[in-house]
C-alpha cells in the first residue's frame, strides 16, 4: 500500500456510506495496543461500504501523515502506521468512517 500526500481522501477514490444502520465498519480495531518504544505500530481497519468522510484520530484530534506516520487505503482497508513509537503516541486511537466509529487504547512502553 503506497504511503499517501495531500488529499490521501481523494486518492483513496472515497464514495457516499450505504446504509449504517448495522454499522460500516467490518474489521474493528482492538479495545487495546500496545508496543514498545521505537517499535512500530499498525492500525488497520475494513468498512462494508466505501465512505465520503474517514478521518484517524489520537485524543480526538486528527492525525496527518508525517515523516513517522503514514495513513493508506487499498479498497476499502485502512491503515494507519506510526514508525519509532514515542510515549507521546499514547492515547485513544479511533478511526471515523462517517458516522461509524472505531477505537483503541495506545500505549507506548
Amino acid at each position: 500500500m503506497p504511503a499517501l500526500g495531500g488529499d490521501w481522501r481523494e486518492q483513496c477514490g472515497l464514495g457516499q456510506c450505504e446504509s449504517l444502520a448495522g454499522g460500516n465498519i467490518i474489521k474493528k480495531l482492538p479495545r487495546k495496543t500496545a508496543v514498545f518504544i521505537n517499535d512500530t505500530a499498525t492500525f488497520c481497519v475494513e468498512l462494508d461500504n466505501d465512505c465520503q468522510n474517514i478521518q484517524w484520530l489520537k485524543n480526538k484530534e486528527e492525525v496527518k501523515p508525517s515523516d513517522r506516520i503514514s495513513i493508506t487505503c487499498s479498497g476499502k482497508q485502512h491503515t494507519m502506521t506510526i514508525r519509532e513509537c514515542k510515549m507521546e503516541d499514547a492515547g485513544e486511537i479511533a478511526f471515523l468512517a462517517d458516522e461509524s466509529r472505531t477505537s483503541t487504547q495506545f500505549t507506548v512502553t
